[in-house]
Order: structure tokens, then sequence, then C-alpha cells
């Protein structure tokens, strides 16, 4: 089972922000069907945009990744950054992708100079959670990128995330057949009563050839509870597992990192240490990637 506990660190806030997974509900993925593995392919994913805000996030379909309430944390249309991670061998064919559903972006995100799909996906997000208590927060990813140029979430996860397992001998590929759309199931997900989890990718997509096919969902959150409450920094990935060649579902897990002792009480006050925040949260998320490689090893 995948260790979870040991990667919540301090946790001084209300672990509702984000629907956590380990310690009080016990891990979902079946590793002890994780056996000889040689080969993983890992599902590329759009470009990852960060956020700043007040409110808890929204929770329709009982597990926050992979599902439209994290499409904000992902844009879709934004050229991606080159992985050095070779293509997994499969037959894919030409998708007719379902179109995401987004909101009407409305004059808070327009005026942040945001448009299209990120623009939408945000305006929905900051419409769920509040629009007055996140009206400056439209922008944050422009900010922590342009202050931070030298990080890029989904790169440096997925590059880390392929080290760590040829780390420990496994050869590693990449699928990117599923990058006009944030994080969805690739395939069925039934959970322990055989119903399936939440969302679906729109399309019959293909098997792989390795042993394993590993989907991710990283994102990084500040977030405050309310006005009165500091912003904490929030590293959290889903991690969804299948057997690559047969697409059989070895089980779904998230795991989280909170730090709660992170004093910015105001927005402004976090935007001006960016430079110094940016690193520490992506530094969080990045700790989170052995416990996902430690549970390819032979077993």
């Amino acid at each position: 089972m995948f260790s979870v506990c040991n990667v919540i660190k301090k946790t001084v806030i209300s672990l509702g922000l984000i629907s956590l997974a380990g310690c009080a509900t016990p891990p979902v993925i079946d590793t002890s069907k994780i056996k000889n593995v040689k080969s993983v392919t890992i599902v590329d994913i759009p470009e990852v945009r960060v956020h700043a805000l007040v409110g808890q996030l929204p929770n329709t379909y009982g597990i926050v990744h992979f599902s439209d309430d994290l499409a904000a944390f992902y844009d879709v249309e934004k050229a991606r950054k080159t992985v050095a991670i070779e293509q997994a061998n499969m037959e894919i064919g030409k998708a007719v992708v379902e179109t995401q559903i987004m909101n009407t972006p409305d004059t808070t995100v327009v005026s942040a100079g945001l448009s299209g799909a990120a623009a939408g996906a945000t305006a929905g997000l900051i419409n769920a959670m509040g629009e007055s208590a996140n009206e400056n927060a439209a922008n944050f990813n422009e900010i922590f990128e342009e202050k931070n140029p030298n990080l890029n979430i989904r790169h440096d996860f997925l590059t880390g995330l392929t080290k760590a397992l040829e780390g420990k001998g496994i050869e590693v590929y990449l699928a990117s057949d599923q990058l006009s759309h944030s994080p969805y199931f690739r395939w069925d997900a039934p959970n322990k009563k055989g119903a399936s989890f939440q969302q679906q990718y729109p399309d019959a997509l293909p098997a792989v050839d390795t042993d394993i096919l590993i989907q991710v969902s990283p994102i990084v959150l500040f977030n405050a509870q309310s006005a009165l409450n500091a912003y904490a920094r929030i590293a959290s990935v889903g991690i969804a597992v299948y057997d690559g060649r047969t697409k059989e579902f070895f089980g779904y897990q998230e795991l989280s990192s909170v730090d709660g002792l992170f004093d910015y009480h105001v927005y402004d006050n976090l935007v001006k240490d960016i430079n110094v925040a940016g690193p520490a949260i992506h530094a969080q998320l990045m700790m989170l990637i052995p416990a996902i490689a430690d549970a390819m090893e032979t077993n």
C-alpha cells in the first residue's frame, strides 16, 4: 500500500480543503497486484496552473482529482514544455474529444487578461469558491510564473517521477493522447463496490505495451479556508494505476502534503513573497514522488 501519513506535514488546518486519502481512509490501490514491473507508461497531462484561493474546493464527484472540479488547474491550450520521455508504443486513433464543460468567463477573469479554456475554468472555480473573496486571484498563475521562471509544475513532476522510476530499473514511456482534456480516468475505474468512481475519458483509448500505466493529477494550491485564516500550502496528486496491457484497474489514491504553518494572512503579501513561497510549494509537491515510485518496486 502507498504510505500516506508520512507525507502529510504540519497539518494544522482542516483536511477538508482537499479530500485527503490515507490516514483516515485506507488506501485503495492494491499494490499486491503490482509485481515484476519492468516498464511503466505515464499519461501526459496539460500544463498545470497554480492558484491562491479562499474557500473550499468543490467536490462534485466524490473525489476531487480526475474530475472537472480541477479543470481550472490545467491549461489544455497552452504549449507544453518538452519532457525527455520516450513515447509509449500504441496505436493512437484520431479522437473526437468531448468538449470540456466550461463556465463563461466573468469580468473578474477577463480583467485579469485570461481567455479561452483557462479563463472559463478559472471563472467557474472562482464562482464556486466565492468571487468576492477571490476577486484579485484570477491571474495568480501568471504572477507565479513571472516570478518563478525556472519552475514548471507539469514538466518537473513528470521528469522527477520518471527519474525515480528509472532509478529502480524500470523503463518509462509517455502516452500523450489525453492532452486535450484535464485529467480523467483513462479507462473504467470501478471502486470496491463495482461502481465507477466518476468521470472517465470520453473516447475509447488503446492499451499500452507496458506492465503498468500510471495516471497522475498533480496540483499545488495556496488556500485559506476563510478571510480570517492564513494561506496554507497544499500539494496534492491523484494517482490511478492500471495494467497497461489488459486495462485492469488496480485502484486510485491521493497523496497530499499540507503545510499550515504558512504566515500569509493577506493575498497581497503572498504575492509579494511568491519568489520564496513558489519554490517552497514546488518542493513540497516533488516530495510526494518517492511514494509513487516505491509502490512500483518488484514485489
